[in-house]
């Protein structure tokens, strides 16, 4: 059970982690005509990126809490 239980804290606190590193990049993608244009792209790209980490970490926390889930109602009931 301990196992399952560490994949979900370190999905969890990397979730975290991740958007906290989106904060400047989210603010940059914008409308605002004084950004360079080059800057504008590299920021879609790096906020693209983020999102499919995001999602990538999101599958792996629902994994895991389906593996915990299974292993406590096996060992409850068993």
């Amino acid at each position: 059970m301990g196992r399952h239980k560490t994949w979900l804290i370190g999905a969890e606190y990397t979730v975290g982690a991740v958007m906290l590193l989106m904060l400047p990049i989210s603010g940059s993608v914008s409308d605002d005509p004084q950004l360079p244009q080059m800057m504008g792209t590299v920021s879609a790209v790096l906020l693209s990126i983020s999102l499919a980490v995001l999602h990538l970490l999101a599958a792996v926390h629902e994994i895991a809490a389906d593996a915990w889930g299974k292993s406590y109602v096996h060992h409850k009931y068993a």
